[in-house]
Formats: structure tokens, sequence, C-alpha cells
């Protein structure tokens, strides 16, 4: 579908897609699984025929009358934030059963396992890569294979000077900060991150934890980026905001 039509953003071409519409072609439906803010909502309309949009008013309104409505529509189709109506799951589930036709279900949103197999494939779906932030998803790059079969890469600065490089990396990657100003875009990570500590944890876990010990652990999380931690060093990283035992 037109995602400017629909929501008034042009869909940004992402990795995920050809994976979407290889395993369309062979499963009764997909789940699209990933951070909040990644991207997953707009993947699933692009992809889809036709959708629900389940937090909505009109939608939960026509939940509560028959659940079973909400699945009428051309497909694919997608039932995005399905898990505010978890009866969908089994009516999706059984739909797909009693069909003998691939593609019919694109879910997504956050919510605890379900059992779907042979019916759903999980599909995760990540933050925006270099490619998909600088829209080289389809130029020519690095090929792996090449790199296997020992054709290096070289490296050109003149073409890609390090300012603009370091400017990349630091460009978040979430599909609606990519383009927000500096100062938008950190703001709107901490603000994330808060949210994780004070309300993400709590309703994911039923645990009783402290927002500033869970904001004190992603830095320390952050701190050894792509180095092992031990329970111990966390432990240590987050031991001044630790509240007394009683």
């Amino acid at each position: 579908m037109d995602t400017q039509a629909i929501t008034g953003a042009a869909y940004l071409p992402r990795t995920v897609d050809g994976l979407v519409e290889r395993t369309l072609q062979a499963a009764g439906g997909i789940v699209l699984e990933g951070p909040r803010g990644c991207g997953k909502t707009m993947t699933g309309l692009k992809h889809a025929s036709s959708y629900v949009l389940l937090d909505s008013p009109e939608a939960l309104a026509a939940a509560d009358i028959d659940p079973r409505m909400l699945l009428a529509g051309e497909r694919p189709r997608l039932l995005d934030e399905w898990q505010l109506v978890p009866h969908l799951w089994n009516l999706a589930r059984r739909d797909i059963d009693f069909s003998p036709e691939p593609g019919r279900f694109i879910l997504t949103g956050s919510a605890t396992r379900h059992t779907g197999a042979t019916r759903f494939i999980r599909i995760r779906q990540r933050t925006m890569t270099w490619a998909e932030k600088t829209h080289a998803l389809h130029t020519d790059g690095v090929s792996l294979s090449g790199l296997f079969q020992g054709h290096l890469p070289k490296g050109d600065l003149t073409t890609a000077p390090l300012s603009g490089i370091v400017s990349e990396v630091l460009r978040p990657g979430f599909p609606g900060l990519i383009d927000a100003p500096q100062e938008i875009a950190v703001r709107s990570l901490v603000s994330y991150l808060q949210d994780i500590a004070s309300t993400d944890v709590n309703r994911l876990a039923n645990l009783r934890s402290e927002p500033v010990v869970i904001e004190q652990l992603l830095t320390a999380l952050a701190r050894s980026t792509a180095a092992e931690a031990s329970i111990g060093t966390l432990r240590k990283d987050i031991s001044q905001v630790l509240p007394a035992p009683s």
C-alpha cells in the first residue's frame, strides 16, 4: 500500500522488505517483531493490502462487538498492535488453518509470545542500518561473497569524508528521527530510555525496580558494548544507585 497516502510519510526501503515478501508467499502469516519505533507499522503497511490500527477507538469498539470483524479485508491484512485485542491471535490462526492461501496476515506489536508454529513466521525488524539511513540500500557496496573471494574494498575519504561518516554514525536508526535536528534526536533518545526504565520494564515483567537503577544499568551495558560484561561488573557499575538492603 501507499504509506504516503495513509500516514503522510513516504516509505523508506528497509533491509527486511525482501524477507517479508518471500515469507508472505509461503506462510499463512508473519509477525513483525522489534523495538518500539523501529518502523514495524510502516513496513506492515507497505506489504499489506488492507489494515486495521487496533489502538484506534473505532477498532476497539468493533472488537467489543465482534473481533472477527477486524479480520475482514483484502489479504495480506495488517493487524497493527494486535496485542490490544488478544483474541485476534487465535482468530487469525484459525483463519489460516482453514485457508490454503499463503500471506493472509501481518501482525505487529509488542506482546508476550504465543505459539503459531506452521501458521506464523516471526521476522525480526531492527533500527535502520547505514545503508537504510543513507538511502543506499540498493546501490553497490561491499560484497560479503567478494570479500571471501579476495576482493578487497578500497577506502576513499574524498567521496566519504570523515566528518560525514561520524555524522551518520551518530544519526539515530529510528525512522522518525533520521531527519530530526540533533538536539531533538538526542532528547528523544533520552526520553526513550527513560520510558524503558520507568514503564516498559515493569510492563514486561512483574518486577520491583527503581527507574534510576534501570537507567544506570542501561548505561553500564552501553559502556560494555561489543565486549563481555560479567554480572559482578554490572553490579559494581550500578552499586551507587542501588537501594540499601532492608
